[in-house]
């Protein structure tokens, strides 16, 4: 477990009342009593009463007739407005939200960037409204984008007249690249050790991601290379082992010794839905510390990243729910709660 450093972390008093009033909002997310209601709801409309009584009761009121993905991605929007308009320095939490602008991306890219019909897979939570990024594609104006996604954007379309045109898992690669150098560039410049380590993590644990999709496919290692992203704590030459083993072998060896250990169950289970659900609750471990701050941005990156896995786990359960899964297996789904 990577243990947070506050005294590496000094105190900023400008963020006493943005913490004092996420201190407040932690209170009313979803605790473990209340995911177990959940699942035991015995369908959609019992779940949706049950969330009537939590903070999502307004945004259910308000929005009767949209699909329930917009009424988490209103709640999601309405979080970070809100952090934004309490944030003294709103840089370092906005700077998460270009997650959103990196899946967008990959959403129009891999339509063609002339396919209006893909804005209906882009989500509206980004820095630059999808209607506007899909202009800018067409235009191939890339002022407004970060020079890491401009050069990846830019490799995607060099081959769009030739046969070798990229394709679905190039682009990701490509853009999750271009994406997580930018956050370590970014969070380095800040000079705040949670930042550094938190894009850290995240870069770590996507190359392992990248790693075992692309063994499980046996795409040749010199891919590899192309995708792999620096910055975290694992260096490129732990993914190239000299042994013949499986693909989570090699990924259990990749781990010895690093604080991500607490991986091994994931990764014995052979399973990637289960990893990933591993690697979430390792993010949210690391994120929990943050409840320890008095003062600075870690409490409210820290909240609205909560914010993210507890929607997550509010779509598991309504899917599920929705195609009768049973609650055994959607537990299995679940990722741990904030509080």
């Amino acid at each position: 477990m990577i243990k947070i450093l506050f005294h590496n972390c000094p105190d900023d008093t400008r963020y006493s009342f943005a913490v004092a009033k996420i201190r407040a909002l932690e209170s009313r997310m979803l605790d473990h009593a209340l995911i177990a209601r959940l699942l035991r709801a015995s369908g959609i409309d019992e779940l949706l009463k049950i969330m009537m009584d939590t903070e999502y009761g307004a945004t259910l009121n308000e929005a009767a007739d949209i699909p329930f993905e917009s009424v988490l991605d209103n709640e999601l929007h309405r979080i970070y407005m809100l952090i934004n308009s309490i944030d003294p320095n709103p840089e370092w939490t906005d700077l998460w939200r270009w997650r959103y602008d990196a899946h967008n991306l990959k959403v129009l890219l891999k339509a063609g960037w002339t396919d209006e019909k893909a804005l209906e897979h882009c989500v509206p939570l980004s820095i630059i409204d999808p209607k506007l990024l899909l202009q800018q594609l067409q235009q191939a104006d890339y002022s407004q984008l970060p020079v890491h996604f401009k050069e990846a954007i830019e490799e995607v379309l060099s081959d769009k007249d030739s046969e070798q045109q990229k394709d679905g898992f190039e682009i990701d690669f490509l853009i999750d690249k271009a994406l997580f150098q930018y956050l370590s560039q970014e969070t380095k410049r800040s000079k705040n050790e949670f930042l550094i380590d938190l894009a850290s993590m995240m870069i770590d644990l996507t190359n392992l991601r990248i790693f075992l999709r692309m063994k499980q496919l046996k795409i040749p290692e010199n891919i590899f290379s192309r995708s792999f992203i620096p910055g975290g704590r694992i260096k490129e030459k732990a993914f190239f082992s000299q042994e013949e083993k499986s693909p989570y072998e090699m990924a259990l060896d990749i781990i010895e010794k690093t604080p991500y250990t607490d991986l091994k169950p994931a990764l014995d289970s052979k399973n990637l839905a289960v990893l990933e659900s591993a690697m979430d609750n390792f993010i949210i471990a690391f994120l929990r510390q943050t409840r320890q701050r008095a003062f600075g941005v870690e409490p409210l990156i820290g909240y609205m990243m909560a914010k993210e896995m507890e929607t997550k786990n509010l779509r598991i359960i309504y899917v599920c729910k929705a195609n009768d899964v049973d609650e055994a297996r959607i537990k299995e789904r679940l990722r741990e709660t904030y509080v």
